[in-house]
């Protein structure tokens, strides 16, 4: 039996990017620091319905820093009672890999936030980052902050994501053919079970097999989930889940048409400056 890999939940990318604000901006990083732009971000996310609601305290940004600590991506001290961290290249490189090194399709919210702060401060971000890092993680530095880059990997997200979806919507249809073939012979709910192909697994997880999640329905919902729910959620959920993939496809191909932002090298003092950013 293989062991179960402890992996540590992520914080909620409002919080990794308020600690990214606050580490680009200062040396210093205090808990006060990270909360004040845990604020500054949900203020811009509340400009739309989708700010999350949620409260994060300051022992919680403590542990944060103390997980940075221990990984070598930066350095706590502490100044009387206030404990201080000092975030250096690599702890910022990997907050950042975090945000838009991801293995799932985003919310849009999310997305459109971390495209625009990318494109907005790339010049600030590679000139605080880029000098202590390897040339290897140099380069994967300008693959992340070359124009939509977030973007094209949610492209790439989206196109398997349909490519999955489109073969769950196929596989249900064949389905649906099977059972109705089956019940026009005559066959009952119980025994159309029983003859169901094994390709029909409806990627169940190796726990139970589909024929057998069937079996165990209640008699009165089995006749239903044969004649109108794989039916229905063919239509109602896999094409419409479809939809909005392609929906939000289009979204971002629209997006990268429109024209990118533009900052050079003699806007960094400018933008310590004047950026709506945290300052220390």
């Amino acid at each position: 039996m293989m062991a179960r890999k402890n992996r540590e939940a992520p914080a909620h990318p409002i919080v990794r990017t308020a600690l990214l604000i606050a580490g680009l901006t200062s040396q210093r990083v205090r808990a006060r620091d990270v909360l004040f732009s845990i604020d500054l971000v949900k203020n811009i996310f509340e400009a739309s319905i989708h700010c999350p609601e949620f409260e994060f305290q300051s022992v919680q940004i403590l542990r944060l820093f103390k997980k940075y600590d221990e990984h070598g991506w930066g350095r706590m001290t502490s100044e009387g009672s206030a404990v201080i961290l000092h975030l250096n290249g690599e702890g910022l490189f990997q907050i950042l890999h975090s945000l838009v090194q991801v293995d799932h399709i985003m919310p849009l919210n999310e997305s459109i936030f971390l495209q625009w702060f990318l494109d907005s401060y790339q010049t600030y971000i590679r000139a605080r980052i880029k000098p202590e890092l390897s040339p290897d993680k140099q380069a994967q530095l300008e693959i992340y902050l070359k124009p939509h880059a977030l973007f094209d990997a949610q492209l790439k997200r989206l196109d398997m994501g349909m490519i999955d979806m489109q073969r769950r919507i196929d596989d249900s249809r064949r389905l649906i053919l099977f059972v109705d073939k089956a019940r026009s012979q005559g066959l009952r709910p119980e025994e159309i079970v029983q003859t169901l192909p094994s390709e029909f697994s409806y990627r169940m997880t190796h726990q139970k097999r589909f024929r057998t999640w069937l079996q165990e329905l209640p008699d009165d919902i089995l006749p239903f989930e044969m004649e109108q729910g794989i039916a229905y959620r063919q239509k109602h959920l896999y094409q419409r889940l479809l939809n909005s993939m392609q929906m939000t496809r289009g979204f971002y191909e629209d997006c990268k048409r429109e024209t990118k932002p533009s900052f050079n090298a003699s806007s960094l003092h400018q933008m310590q400056h004047a950026s709506p950013m945290i300052q220390d």
